[in-house]
């Protein structure tokens, strides 16, 4: 890709019993973009990860994919419960090992400091629960980047009519967000729902303006998709009115 030249796998390495962080990739049918997907988690300067892969009923050998890698911190599953990313995520995130869970997408180039980033953050802040960066997309074949314009600091308020955390840069400790879980039904707004939930008890958010991943703009995408876009948004409604009654809540 001419965003970053040939990724490369780099020399796989032995995983800790309780690594510092663990990163859940969803994944559905996309063979040719979850190779850099991973080389991009294999190439962070964080060596203490896990990466837990679960496929969410592709057609794609994925196993096949995750196994040519030869890496024994990643981590292939199959989704053994209900179809769909929400449902694939929640169980992810309950094989995850660590306090803290690193969300990641299976078309997305995650930055080679991100997890390292992360972790120094919380190192300094440990009241935090979330953590978010900013994004840049970019598509295949193409070396232009563009930052994803919603993105900024922390503000309860406004996070209950806008949702401005993209869900890819996103770190939260484990024991929190399975608590809540991704509500499996919604299309599209989970993880605004999520947020909200969070906000709604109050949860500490933290925004460090670093550049955590590199987000893909391809065909095979949600927000491509006319008829999901359209109901991604009247879901991402309804979510707001669902939480409207926790705005103003101390």
């Amino acid at each position: 890709m001419d965003v970053f030249g040939e990724l490369e796998m780099t020399n796989p390495s032995s995983p800790s019993p309780q690594p510092a962080i663990s990163v859940v990739i969803a994944v559905r049918d996309r063979a040719g973009l979850l190779r850099e997907a991973l080389i991009s988690i294999q190439n962070q300067t964080l060596s203490d990860w896990e990466c837990i892969i679960v496929d969410d009923y592709s057609h794609d050998d994925l196993q096949v994919i995750v196994s040519g890698f030869n890496e024994p911190r990643f981590r292939y599953h199959r989704n053994p419960g209900k179809a769909g990313v929400s449902a694939a995520r929640n169980y992810g995130n309950r094989q995850a090992k660590a306090d803290w869970i690193a969300v990641a997408d299976s078309d997305d180039i995650n930055l080679p400091k991100r997890l390292e980033t992360t972790l120094h953050y919380l190192s300094t802040h440990p009241d935090t629960d979330v953590i978010y960066g900013t994004i840049y997309a970019f598509k295949t074949g193409e070396s232009s980047l563009e930052p994803w314009g919603r993105t900024q600091s922390y503000n309860r308020e406004l996070l209950y009519s806008l949702n401005f955390i993209p869900h890819n840069s996103v770190t939260y400790r484990r024991a929190l967000v399975n608590a809540i879980g991704y509500d499996e039904e919604l299309e599209g707004a989970e993880d605004y729902d999520l947020w909200l939930s969070l906000a709604d008890r109050h949860a500490r958010f933290a925004f460090i303006a670093e550049t955590m991943v590199f987000y893909r703009r391809h065909a095979d995408q949600f927000s491509t998709d006319p008829v999901r876009k359209s109901r991604m948004y009247d879901n991402s409604y309804k979510v707001m009115a669902a939480h409207a009654r926790f705005k103003s809540a101390e």
